[in-house]
């Protein structure tokens, strides 16, 4: 049921015909179910920290995200710590690279995320540089 957040045209023409439409979603929910099952389980327990590192990295990791967690941001002379800064895979090279010695890398693996979970390099496939060490 479309409730005019997106035009009914988007949905039914343009959406289709973009390239992220094509991926197949079962790999990531067959990844994201046991998380989601766990979380259901025993959640109920878990601290904030708990929660963030047993539901919402791993579920941001599996969507191909990478992030960086209490960034400092300024925006309009306010500073603030969003729980999460979220990056595009270049991106978050970059924000690494920069990043102070002391800050927790971009994602907890060692590897960059993809926009594709499906197409994520391996440690044994990948080619591409590894993030810096801290």
């Amino acid at each position: 049921m479309n409730k005019s957040l997106f035009s009914g045209h988007f949905l039914h023409a343009r959406l289709p015909e973009m390239d992220e439409w094509a991926d197949d979603p079962a790999p990531v929910y067959a990844a994201l179910l046991p998380l989601w099952e766990k979380a259901q389980r025993l959640g109920s327990h878990w601290n904030e920290a708990q929660t963030e590192a047993e539901f919402i990295q791993p579920v941001l990791e599996l969507l191909g995200w990478s992030y960086t967690v209490q960034a400092k941001s300024n925006r309009g002379g306010q500073i603030s710590r969003p729980d999460y800064a979220l990056f595009a895979p270049l991106l978050a090279f970059v924000a690494d690279c920069l990043a102070p010695r002391n800050s927790q890398p971009a994602t907890r693996n060692s590897q960059p995320a993809t926009r594709n979970p499906q197409l994520a390099p391996t440690s044994s496939t990948t080619s591409s540089p590894s993030w810096p060490n801290r």
